[in-house]
Order: C-alpha cells, then sequence, then structure tokens
C-alpha cells in the first residue's frame, strides 16, 4: 500500500472529503456495499486509514446481514470488540 503522501496533490487534494463522502454513502444504504464488496479493495483504493476503518466496520456489518446502521445496530455490533468500540 502506498502512503497518501506518495501520490500526487491533485489525486490528495480533499481527499477526506471524497473518501468520507464514498464511504457514509454506503453506510446510509448498506445494500450499495453489495455492489463494491467483491471490486472495492480497501487497503489499495481507499488512501486515508479512517475510510478503510469506516469501511471495514461498514462491509462487515452488511455481510453479518445488518441492513441499516443506526446507533442500535452499530453499538450492536460492536458489543463484544472492545478493541474498536472506543476508537
Amino acid at each position: 500500500m502506498r502512503k497518501i503522501a506518495n501520490y500526487p496533490e491533485v489525486f490528495t487534494s480533499d481527499r477526506n472529503i471524497v473518501e468520507g463522502s464514498f464511504v457514509f454513502c454506503l453506510w446510509n444504504s448498506p445494500e450499495l456495499f453489495g455492489d463494491y464488496i467483491k471490486i472495492l479493495k480497501p487497503e489499495k483504493d481507499l488512501l486515508l486509514p479512517e475510510s478503510r476503518f469506516y469501511y471495514a466496520i461498514g462491509s462487515d456489518m452488511y455481510r453479518l446481514g445488518y441492513m441499516s446502521f443506526d446507533n442500535a445496530s452499530v453499538v450492536t455490533y460492536l458489543d463484544g470488540k472492545d478493541d474498536l468500540r472506543w476508537l
């Protein structure tokens, strides 16, 4: 995986906005994970660790059958995952 500093500025300018918008659009409509889960490689395609983190949680929740990512479902998912819960 290349670090964000290794990419030209044109690709990294406002990357937090671009990746954040993409990942949280998926969180808003979890069924969209089905369209991306087989083709998106977060370790390669997402440059920011925060984006990879939230994508990984969302894709795992989707695989487990969660179709709504509200507070209750996220807390339920995080239950027993103490290493993730307080990040």
